[in-house]
């Protein structure tokens, strides 16, 4: 396995990647009004913005650690660095949290541990 790389607010969640499987990637282009037409009738588009919208699939964990990981999903914005499935480097984002599905999975004595949990940003 590759040696993955995942911070949200500077909290490393790491550890909960296993494979390349378990991260994605969507590009979307933002284009503003601002679109031409070259001397041969090429469309220029006025592109303003590349965001990337990352989701990721993070294993089982225990409750601790599920609890700081909806702490920091309950943000509003996030610093989310992370490596990117697209072109291998670190990407670092302002992102919004979209959705995260949490679902109990077994107790291990005092600790629960919980299911692998997907969760998706979009980039600000």
């Amino acid at each position: 396995m590759a040696n993955f790389t995942l911070t949200i607010n500077a909290v490393d969640f790491s550890d909960y990647i296993q494979q390349e499987t378990d991260i994605a990637e969507t590009m979307e282009k933002i284009v503003g009004p601002a679109q031409g037409t070259a001397v041969d009738g090429t469309t220029i588009p006025d592109l303003v913005k590349v965001k990337w919208h990352p989701s990721f699939l993070l294993q089982p964990m225990p409750k601790s650690k599920m609890q700081t990981l909806l702490a920091v999903m309950q943000q509003e914005t996030v610093d989310l660095v992370y490596t990117s499935v697209v072109n291998n480097t670190t990407r670092n984002i302002t992102a919004i949290p979209t959705s995260m599905k949490v679902k109990f999975a077994t107790r291990n004595g005092a600790d629960y541990i919980y299911d692998a949990t997907p969760i998706s940003f979009e980039e600000v």
